[in-house]
């Protein structure tokens, strides 16, 4: 179907999932319009990814791309899924059209320039969608964090955990909503320095291989009916399956306004299930498809005919009534992550907890150890065995009269922090390629290593006490770095400074090759190896060096001696690489750009740019991002250029005057900005506001439906959260 039937829509912390239209609400939310509309998805994978070349402005190594890198894998890792991704090496990373069709970008907005994190948003990132109106099909996607609040990959206190962030993001860029509760990934909210949210739940993993199902993979449903008192279906509550073997929070569910639910992606099992109301940690609010529908209030209550045994692709059913008044109720909470063999206290919130007797972790293992009455709120301390099963389960309180209430994944159990004990060698060969053996303890099948800010390729799994990868190549440092273990359940270990790139550059050109006798102009030596702390010789003068990459130097050029052909040297540590004849004087004046207007313009083309500075010769000529602008106008004085900048793609580009007699050149000061103004997408122009409402794009073609832009993400969890939309 064309895109012209399409719609955007942008909301606070999730964006939901796929599939097509449905009369029940499928479990772990799927992001749609509207109740029984279409659920977004991906019509085919893999799906592309471009990581903003700036990254985070928090994270100085790199390490936040290997962190998005990672959340991608968390989801595509999935064995019972089918989703794919692929990062689009040949994109131009520098965009930052997000709203384009053609990428799909994961970016920082450090200076509020989208327009979707206004001055004091609690919003932490979030995934603006475009999607098909009569199909769901999503058109493109995007991951937007605010940068405004502090990140970070180390685990600062007080900073946000780029991967956790990411895989949530991740889960809305392929059209899953907020769902669960306070440890699954999903959550609307999100704590400074967890890494919970890095691994995946059971009920995100229900979610991915219902809706991207994998050849072969058999999963089951459990479908039914939720009623009120009276014999009225209850309306958008919360139906929860409980593996009973393990006692996880294996699938979740959401009735329609008839109280019919289905909750999907079931492993084969036997299941307890429990329906709660949608007053929080969940809310209506927290939901693309829900947020301006009104939940039920109606006490929390089991399924008392038993334990449901689902077979393999198999389907079971299971309706039940509850009571409609409410007595005890919890409404929020932060949960608690345990190691096994550790315990964790943690405070809910809620109404009626003052009467609360008695309280229970799901499944077994974990025990709860002492509940605090306090003012206003339940304090409940949890310890769980050596041998506890890994996963998210749920706490279930019970009052003085047998009434209960639950707390939709309130602890999620975990093995002890890996550890790192020695890693070889120490000194890498800045060509990557070598094989890097990590020793320590608690490492796990599926465990990922980042050095010095990349993500190494080839990790094997030896033991539990032994990993091996392939190291990558140098990314531009010989200072030491840092070698971390990741396990899937996103606990790390981290050897600070544990290697070093050994230097070894290799410059092979200078750009510009020419330059004026009196020195002063800006040149780039590109090649590879080199790495901070670099000099370099021209002519055997020391040159001013502005900037160091793995692939280029950015430095002043000093004045010559004589005009003609001199070597550069590169010099880094002990290791020196020379370019003879790398670059020539001209005793002549190099054009010089004091000012460029206006700095931006469409990426159709057309805009007039007024360039000023001096020595501009009348033949001067000028590209933007290496292509020639036109109209070129030369002033008498040589010190202006009026010009038309070509049709470029969007991004912001380098301008360049070149005098064509003696090759010198000069660089405008700041890039020039392409920008994808004037798209037409869906039948409309995109428009962005800030509310949560689903906002129909502007010129609608007559006759179609209207365009729409909707984005999902992620708040802070003290505050209310209203989500932007577009």
């Amino acid at each position: 179907m064309s895109s012209r039937f399409a719609r955007r829509f942008a909301h606070l912390s999730a964006a939901t999932t796929v599939g097509a239209m449905a009369l029940v609400l499928a479990g772990f939310m799927r992001i749609s319009f509207g109740p029984g509309q279409p659920h977004f998805f991906w019509a085919s994978t893999p799906v592309s990814f471009v990581i903003h070349e700036a990254g985070s402005a928090d994270v100085s190594d790199g390490s936040d791309r290997a962190a998005v890198r990672l959340a991608f894998r968390a989801w595509q890792d999935l064995s019972a899924s089918s989703i794919t991704f692929v990062e689009d090496a040949g994109a131009d990373a520098s965009r930052t059209d997000y709203d384009s069709t053609n990428i799909h970008l994961v970016i920082w907005d450090e200076d509020g320039s989208t327009g979707q994190f206004p001055p004091g948003s609690a919003i932490v990132a979030l995934t603006p969608l475009l999607a098909n109106v009569a199909t769901g099909q999503i058109l493109d996607a995007d991951i937007l964090f605010n940068g405004a609040l502090p990140f970070s990959t180390t685990l600062q206190p007080g900073r946000f955990d780029v991967q956790s962030v990411a895989t949530h993001e991740v889960g809305h860029f392929i059209g899953l909503d907020h769902a669960g509760g306070p440890l699954t990934t999903m959550n609307s909210t999100v704590l400074a320095a967890s890494t919970t949210p890095r691994s995946l739940s059971r009920d995100e993993e229900a979610a991915a291989a219902h809706v991207y199902p994998a050849a072969g993979v058999l999963r089951g449903r459990i479908v039914g009916t939720v009623i009120a008192q009276g014999g009225g279906g209850l309306r958008y509550a919360q139906v929860v399956a409980i593996d009973d073997a393990t006692g996880e929070v294996a699938g979740a569910a959401v009735t329609d306004a008839a109280g019919n639910y289905a909750v999907e992606g079931l492993r084969a099992g036997t299941y307890s299930l429990y329906v709660e109301p949608l007053d929080g940690p969940f809310r209506a609010s927290d939901t693309i498809a829900l947020h301006s529908e009104t939940a039920d209030a109606f006490a929390t209550t089991w399924y008392a005919a038993g334990p449901i045994v689902l077979g393999a692709g198999g389907q079971a059913s299971a309706t039940w009534a509850v009571s409609p008044t409410v007595h005890l109720t919890i409404t929020s909470s932060s949960g608690a992550r345990l190691a096994n063999g550790s315990g964790a206290t943690f405070d809910v919130f809620g109404q009626g907890l003052a009467d609360v007797v008695s309280a229970r972790i799901t499944g077994t293992g974990v025990t709860v150890t002492q509940l605090q009455h306090l003012t206003g709120r339940l304090r409940v301390t949890v310890a769980a065995d050596v041998n506890a099963l890994r996963g998210v389960r749920s706490l279930e309180v019970t009052d003085g009269q047998g009434r209960v209430a639950l707390l939709t994944a309130a602890v999620v159990v975990q093995d002890l922090d890996p550890t790192i004990t020695q890693v070889s060698p120490v000194a890498l060969d800045p060509v990557g390629g070598e094989q890097l053996t990590i020793q320590g303890t608690r490492f796990v099948q599926g465990s990922a290593v980042v050095l010095g800010g990349q993500v190494a390729p080839g990790v094997v799994f030896v033991s539990a006490n032994q990993l091996r990868c392939t190291t990558p190549p140098s990314p531009g440092t010989t200072g030491p770095l840092d070698v971390v273990v990741i396990r899937p359940d996103g606990r790390e270990a981290r050897a600070a400074g544990a290697v070093r790139y050994r230097a070894d550059p290799k410059p092979t050109a200078i750009d510009p090759a020419r330059g004026p006798l009196a020195g002063g102009s800006f040149h780039r030596i590109v090649g590879s190896g080199f790495a901070q702390g670099a000099t370099v010789d021209v002519g055997g003068t020391q040159a001013q060096v502005l900037s160091v990459t793995s692939t280029a130097i950015e430095l002043r050029l000093p004045a010559g001696a004589a005009p003609g052909q001199v070597g550069v040297l590169v010099r880094i540590d002990d290791q020196e690489a020379f370019v003879p004849g790398g670059l020539t004087y001209v005793d002549a004046p190099a054009p010089q750009v004091t000012s460029m207007s206006p700095q931006s313009g469409p990426a159709s083309g057309g805009t007039a740019v007024i360039l000023l500075g001096q020595a501009f010769a009348p033949d001067a000529a000028v590209t933007f991002g290496g292509l020639p602008a036109t109209n070129v106008v030369v002033a008498p004085a040589g010190d202006r250029i009026d010009a038309v900048a070509p049709a470029q793609a969007a991004g912001a580009v380098e301008v360049r005057v070149t005098n064509p007699q003696t090759g010198l050149v000069g660089f405008a000061p700041g890039l020039f900005s392409y920008t994808g103004g004037g798209e037409v997408v869906a039948g409309g122009r995109r428009s962005s506001s800030g509310s949560c409402a689903i906002a129909p794009a502007a010129g609608g073609a007559p006759g179609l439906p209207a365009a729409a832009l909707a984005a999902v993400g992620l708040a802070l969890p003290s505050r209310r959260r209203r989500p932007p939309a577009a």
